[in-house]
């Protein structure tokens, strides 16, 4: 997977490293595509103990963004 600038910088502003996003990859997070558009998926992981979302183009496999949220997806 490639990082975008955009999700580089991003990243940069919101205290993500490149560690982070590889821990959320690895951990076979939770999954779910984006509401707003095509071919982008969302993987939700927790990263110490902080909820991690890393937005991909599912087609590139490109990292678009990643924000953290206050929100825990659950497995359903």
């Amino acid at each position: 997977m490639r990082i975008t600038k955009h999700a580089f910088e991003r990243m940069q502003e919101r205290g993500i490293s490149e560690v982070h996003i590889m821990q959320v990859l690895d951990d076979k997070a939770i999954l779910e595509p984006s509401k707003f558009q095509e071919d982008v998926s969302i993987l939700h992981g927790t990263v110490n103990g902080r909820n991690l979302a890393v937005v991909v183009n599912d087609k590139s496999e490109d990292i678009i963004t990643a924000y953290w949220t206050k929100t825990k997806r659950s497995k359903q």
